[in-house]
């Protein structure tokens, strides 16, 4: 059970992050399906690292699988939350 927690973890780390920006810069019907695939992989190998290791410089935080899943975390929602208001036209957006 450890085995597959680790695997769908690593999955989650490596490629939410990525994919929820991917549609925000990219738009969402311009690449396909292979591209998205690689820019999301890409900007998740990216950005999760450096949010990480910025947080523990910045404010303490530890280095550990755990902050690693809630900056993958919180880096997947920010997009969303950003697709979801431009969906719904809120001013500004």
């Amino acid at each position: 059970m450890d085995k597959i927690a680790l695997v769908l973890g690593i999955a989650f780390i490596f490629t939410a992050p990525g994919y929820a920006w991917s549609v925000v810069l990219l738009g969402e019907r311009a690449p396909r399906l292979w591209e998205r695939i690689a820019a999301a992989i890409g900007l998740s190998l990216g950005l999760s690292p450096l949010a990480v290791f910025w947080l523990s410089w910045l404010v303490g935080m530890p280095v550990n699988l755990l902050s690693a899943f809630l900056v993958a975390l919180a880096l997947s929602l920010v997009p969303l939350g950003y697709i979801g208001a431009r969906r719904w036209g809120l001013p500004g957006l």
